[in-house]
């Protein structure tokens, strides 16, 4: 269960730390979801989604229940992003890989 109302009481920050963890799924597997932010109405679309990044992590978590292929896909931005920040800082995981989307 996920209340969208939840996200109106984040900050633009975490709001964007957050939209870049979802753009990651469009990015991985539906182009459809990746063009939902190229419009740039996010938060008018923000249940469709949640519930998109729902169904494809799941699907990919339940084809590879133990990290050993597909679901490595997930770790997108993230690696790279704490390896090149967090020697430097103690940034969130997300917000790490928020950085490098931006970059690429």
């Amino acid at each position: 269960m996920c209340d969208p109302d939840c996200f109106d009481t984040l900050s633009d920050s975490l709001f964007a730390d957050g939209a870049a963890e979802s753009i990651k799924y469009g990015i991985i597997s539906d182009e459809s979801l990746f063009e939902i932010f190229e419009s740039g109405d996010v938060k008018g679309n923000i249940e469709s989604i949640v519930r998109r990044c729902v169904e494809i992590k799941s699907d990919i978590v339940s084809r590879d229940e133990f990290d050993t292929g597909e679901r490595q896909k997930l770790n997108l931005g993230h690696t790279l992003g704490h390896a090149q920040f967090a020697p430097a800082s103690r940034r969130k995981s997300s917000a790490c890989a928020k950085i490098i989307y931006r970059s690429a």
